[in-house]
């Protein structure tokens, strides 16, 4: 199935390439080319706000028995970024960078799930939710895009580029439920003890970086309204994460401190759709708004634990699985500065635009003698 779904994203970057490539051939002249794009130097600035929402989960799972030991559900409710979105280029060549930053508050629950495989590789051992808080979010997404006016209205930019962020999460004050070994009390049923900690629980950092490739396609409107649809996936994609769970003796069962690190590196699992919208204002002056739906598949890493956050250690008989989906809005306000003098195809001389081509017959030019 993967493999499958790899060979249609291949061949999708195929299609972003030969529309790239046939929007000049099936130009019918310069000014098709050239419509609506200044064809000069160029540099805009915006300020940038984003709403982003959604979850990401990581588990670690026995590599023998592919069962559960502990998953983490991690939720993202209305985490508010602010920036700036940058870009500069020249005629249809653009490079846009986008800088946001987390604003720290409250965002949503934490909720974890241990399985112990004493007796049986599902009895569900623990379950416990906690409060979320957002330390700092940090991202930066960078692309190179190609816009090609295609029949003056309609438009395709094909881009590459990459995106970075690192992202730190606090979980505390839990509350929840625990079974017991001894009389194979399981954490879903009535007679599970229920506890609540209000205390620090567990400090989570995760790095993500990927490489991606995608198309724009749209149309403009009585000039000033630009309406695009929007689709990339990551051809490469790394995910680093730390989850550093602090003691706590007064649960059961009890928890050590313990420092989890997980690494994953994989091809083709990340897939955005979306769309954006912008208007020009005034000359030069515009405002947009984009919303994007982001998948990563599940993906399966390796699993490395240490007591003291150091001299991380492989963890023999388990490996790491991570998936997320979240959804982002975002709303902007441009100006673009024309820089120099645009490149302007040679006019037509009066002459040019009057005379006639030659009649051709039988393969011959035909001229009249005076």
């Amino acid at each position: 199935m993967e493999k499958k779904l790899n060979t249609k994203i291949k061949y999708l970057y195929s299609i972003i390439f030969l529309v790239f490539c046939g929007s000049f051939l099936t130009a019918k002249e310069a000014s098709d080319i050239n419509a609506g794009v200044w064809r000069g130097f160029y540099v805009s600035t915006a300020p940038l706000f984003e709403l982003k929402n959604g979850d990401f989960s990581e588990t670690t799972c026995r590599t023998a028995t592919k069962t559960k030991y502990t998953e983490i559900l991690w939720k993202e409710e209305m985490n508010c970024r602010v920036g700036a979105k940058i870009e500069a280029g020249w005629w249809f060549i653009g490079l846009e960078t986008n800088a946001l930053f987390g604003i720290p508050k409250s965002c949503g629950k934490m909720s974890e799930n241990w399985w112990t495989a004493a007796f049986d590789p599902n009895f569900h051992l623990a379950d416990f939710e906690c409060d979320t808080k957002l330390i700092s979010d940090f991202e930066i997404d960078s692309r190179l895009k190609f816009d090609i006016p295609f029949f003056k209205v309609v438009r395709f930019r094909p881009y590459a580029g990459f995106s970075y962020n690192i992202l730190n999460l606090k979980a505390s004050d839990a509350s929840g439920k625990s079974g017991r070994t001894s009389s194979k009390t399981s954490a879903d049923s009535d007679e599970a003890l229920s506890y609540k900690v209000s205390d620090e629980r567990v400090d989570y950092k995760r790095e993500t970086l990927d490489f991606y490739l995608g198309l724009q396609a749209g149309v403009v409107l009585f000039d000033r309204l630009t309406i695009l649809g929007d689709f990339n996936a990551s051809p490469v994609f790394y995910l680093n994460s730390i989850d550093h769970h602090y003691a706590d003796k007064t649960t059961a069962p009890n928890v050590n401190e313990s420092y989890t690190l997980n690494r994953f590196h994989t091809n083709f699992p990340k897939m955005s759709f979306g769309g954006c919208l912008e208007y020009r204002i005034w000359k030069e002056l515009s405002a947009g708004a984009s919303f994007y739906y982001t998948i990563i598949k599940s993906v399966t890493g390796d699993e490395y634990i240490s007591s003291s956050g150091s001299n991380y250690k492989d963890h023999n008989g388990f490996n790491a699985e991570s998936s997320q989906s979240y959804w982002k809005a975002s709303v902007y306000a441009k100006y673009r500065f024309k820089i120099g003098n645009a490149i302007t195809p040679r006019a037509r001389s009066e002459h040019e635009k009057n005379e006639k081509a030659p009649k051709i017959r039988n393969g011959k030019v035909k001229v009249k003698v005076y």
